[in-house]
Formats: C-alpha cells, structure tokens, sequence
C-alpha cells in the first residue's frame, strides 16, 4: 500500500520531492527551506478510520519555541489561530494536522501543508514596525509602477486561478493579460513574500500552466541567498531593486505589452 501511495504521490508533484515510507507512514522531504537551513518536512499517515492526512509530529510549536515564542499565547493566538484556518490544517495535541480528501489531491495538500508550515513558524519572528513601513512603501510603489504602465483594462490585482486554485492559496500580485502569454508579477519585499512567490510559480508550473513570470525586489541584497535562489530559478525575468524603475518600465512596455499584440 505504501509503494501505491509513494508512486501516486510521484505522479502529482516535482520530482525533488522526497519520498520515503518506515512501514507505518511516509516521511515527505521538500526542498523549501526554514529559517534556519533546515529543511521542511512533514508526514503522511493514516487514521484508524482508513483516512490519509499530513502531519508535522509537532515539528512547527518546537521550531516556534527555539525563539522563546508559544504561537497559542495570547500574543500570538490570533496569527496562529486564522493561519490554521486560512491554510485548512488543524493543530491537535501539538501537532499540526491536514486531512487528504482524496489521493488524488495529495501534490496540492503537501504545498498547502508545507507552505503552512513555513508560514506558522515565520509567524515566531515577525517583523519590526519599520520593517512593516518598508514593506508598505514598496507595495505602493510597485502597484503605482504596474498601473502606470499596464492598461487596466488587461491588470488584474491579487490574481489567483479560479479554477486551479479557487481558495486562493498560490496568489499572484499582478497578472497581466495576453493572448498568447500572460505574465505573473511579484513584489519581493520579504522572506516571506519570497516564499510565497516561489511556491506560486512551483505551484502553477506543476498543473502545467502556460505563463511567463517577473519577480521585482525591493532590495534583493538585504534577502539571503537560501531565500532568493529558489525564486530566481523557476522566474522568467528579475529585477534587484524597485529603484530600477526605469528599467523595469521599459522591460515591460516593450517585453510584455508590446510582443503581446
């Protein structure tokens, strides 16, 4: 049975994602990386009801721990608490759990359940008031770029694909409508939005999606390699710096609306 499951799940995700059963569950290794260098991981079991569902085995309240942070505290409860629900995992007796409706749904629930992982343990570390402020002006600033350049009438914003994704989990900042290609447009403020970003791209990728992508930083230097590397991989076009505004205005007036017809 655990060879059937394995060979299923190989079918539905990347294939750098490790697979390895010890006879009573599967360990799931992913390439998506924590703060710390270590590697994000979880597991499949199976209840005694016959049901499929992932688990972290509490790996995600002991990492939060490691920075003195209980995300069930009164501080953090309600981060903690609408993440879960945003995210459809449940934390029971420590542990973070996802049920699998189907196994053929199993590819999009270990990127939902890692992308959650990685998100509740970020929520230990969460930015300073000026870091917040940073991360406000460079939204501005990019979303005034983008429909400064791109007519209206071919932007949208916070696009996510209806019928791939219907809940909304791999969104895009800016999509840019073509006949022939679109283009998906990320701001890259952060750790976190560079997670995100690369989860997106990996996401709509693996359903075979035809798309072209830009990822604009607001300065690429202040991220770590560990971070960034993954998003400039699967990316068509970077920019460093949203202080590249010139550049990247012409980039997309001629690379993207232009050859768009």
């Amino acid at each position: 049975m655990s060879n059937d499951i394995i060979n299923s799940i190989r079918e539905q995700v990347a294939s750098d994602i490790r697979l390895v059963s010890d006879g009573t569950r599967i360990k799931i290794g992913t390439p998506l990386l924590y703060d710390d260098g270590d590697a994000c991981g979880f597991f499949l079991d199976r209840n005694s009801a016959g049901d499929w569902f992932l688990t972290d085995l509490g790996d995600v309240l002991f990492r939060a721990g490691y920075a003195d942070v209980d995300l069930r505290s009164a501080g953090h409860r309600n981060r903690f608490e609408n993440t879960l629900k945003f995210f459809g995992v449940i934390a029971a007796d420590g542990n973070m759990v996802m049920p699998v409706d189907s196994t053929h749904k199993l590819g999009d629930s270990i990127f939902t359940f890692a992308q959650a992982s990685l998100e509740l343990v970020k929520l230990a570390n969460l930015p300073s008031e000026k870091k917040r402020r940073e991360r406000t002006v460079f939204r501005a600033t990019l979303s005034r770029l983008i429909t400064g350049i791109v007519p209206q009438e071919r932007l949208e914003h916070r696009w996510h694909d209806p019928q791939l994704d219907p809940e909304g989990y791999y969104p895009v900042d800016f999509r840019i409508r073509s006949p022939e290609m679109d283009w998906y447009v990320f701001g890259v403020g952060s750790e976190n939005k560079c997670l995100r970003a690369t989860i997106s791209c990996q996401a709509y990728k693996l359903h075979q999606k035809r798309f072209s992508s830009l990822a604009i930083y607001r300065d690429k230097a202040t991220l770590p390699d560990r971070e960034t590397k993954p998003l400039d991989e699967v990316v068509s076009k970077e920019f460093d710096s949203i202080a590249e505004s010139d550049r990247i205005a012409t980039f997309i007036q001629t690379s993207i609306l232009n050859n768009a017809g």
